[in-house]
Formats: structure tokens, C-alpha cells, sequence
């Protein structure tokens, strides 16, 4: 049987939130748990897929890792896998689901393994890794449409102390929106499944 991993937490220095609130937030950002596709590195994008026996595990294991937290707003992607996450970490109840947190639509890329991306799609692979706002795949959603509606949702955030539970390229995002990170960084702050980020917003 899986036996999950301690939760790894990266705390994040203060960073100006795009509401400009004078008091001091907490912001909890979590990545879903693993699923198939993860593990076979395989876009999901907006196909739904959800968690495996590891996700569930991990998911699990985030419940107990963050229990110290007096959570007064949840929010979460409601693509499966992230709605799965959070329905195991809070009370479903109190989740607000939002399609602002649901992974970036990767187009025809969807559904194939990075791999098989980079052997059809060489130049255009290449640019995406360094640049997202460079390429985009046919169908796909551009970096700037993801940026858009993380500030929008970053706008209209509310609570004191806040869980989200998103995907791998919104989290990405909220490190370039909240730090004022350039588009070239982005690859740096790839987060693992299960991964916690606590922003501290003010």
C-alpha cells in the first residue's frame, strides 16, 4: 500500500496582493495530488482526469499537514483531480469552485506525453519551455488568457486565512503575479503534486 510522504511547504516572503489590503493574509496554494497522467508525464490541461491511489494518499497526507490551519475561505479548481484534493484536505461544504483555477487549456498538446510533443512539435516545444508566452498550441490557451484570469480571481479573493487548491500552471502564475516575477522565471517555480505554497499577502 502507498504510504504518503510528509507534506514539503515552501513559504513564500511577503508579497503585495493585487487587492492591496492593508491587513496581513495567509494564502495556502496546493497543488493537486498525483494521477495517472502526472506520472506518465502526459498534459491534462482541462481533461478531466482524476487522482490515483498516490493522489488519494497524498491528498490524505495534506489533510494532516495542514490541519493547523483555521482555514475561512477554500476555494478549488473543479477539474477532478483538484476538486478530489480538496474534498479530502476541507469540509466540501465550505469549497467554492472556480474555473479561474483550472489548469491552462493546452490545445491539441492535450492527452499526449511530453515526449511524444517534443518528437511532433520540436520548435514549438522548445519555445514553450522557455518562454510560454512565445507559443501556443492550436486550441490552446495563451499564457497571458491564464495571467488574466489569475489576477481577476487574486482580485476578488476573499478571507483572512485562505486555501486554494489549483494545478501546476495557475500556481506558476500566482508566483509571477504576486512577485512580479518575469515570464523567463517561470519554469523555476514548477511546484511537485501534492506541493504547499503559503504566500503571505498584505
Amino acid at each position: 500500500m502507498f504510504a504518503p510522504k510528509p507534506t514539503a511547504v515552501l513559504h513564500v516572503s511577503p508579497v503585495r496582493s493585487p487587492t492591496h489590503s492593508v491587513s496581513s493574509r495567509t494564502l495556502v496554494v496546493v497543488r493537486h495530488g498525483i494521477t495517472d497522467w502526472n506520472a506518465e508525464e502526459r498534459l491534462q490541461g482541462h481533461i478531466d482526469v482524476p487522482l490515483n491511489e498516490e493522489g488519494i494518499g497524498q491528498a490524505r497526507a495534506l489533510r494532516d499537514s495542514l490541519a493547523s490551519f483555521d482555514f475561512n475561505a477554500i476555494y478549488s479548481s473543479p477539474l477532478s483531480r483538484a476538486k478530489q484534493t480538496a474534498e479530502i484536505v476541507a469540509d466540501r461544504s465550505k469549497i467554492r469552485y472556480d474555473w479561474r483555477l483550472a489548469e491552462i487549456n493546452h490545445g491539441i498538446w492535450q492527452g499526449m506525453t511530453k515526449k511524444e510533443i517534443a518528437s511532433r512539435w520540436p520548435d514549438g516545444w522548445a519555445l514553450w519551455q522557455r518562454n510560454p508566452n512565445l507559443y501556443t498550441p492550436d486550441g490552446g490557451e495563451s499564457l497571458f488568457a491564464l495571467e488574466q484570469r489569475v489576477r481577476s480571481f487574486l482580485q476578488e479573493l476573499e478571507g483572512s486565512t485562505i486555501l486554494c487548491v489549483t494545478h501546476g500552471q495557475v500556481i506558476q502564475t500566482f508566483f509571477m503575479v504576486l512577485q512580479s516575477r518575469p515570464v523567463e522565471e517561470l519554469q523555476q517555480f514548477s511546484q511537485q503534486n501534492a506541493k504547499v505554497c503559503v504566500f503571505n499577502l498584505q
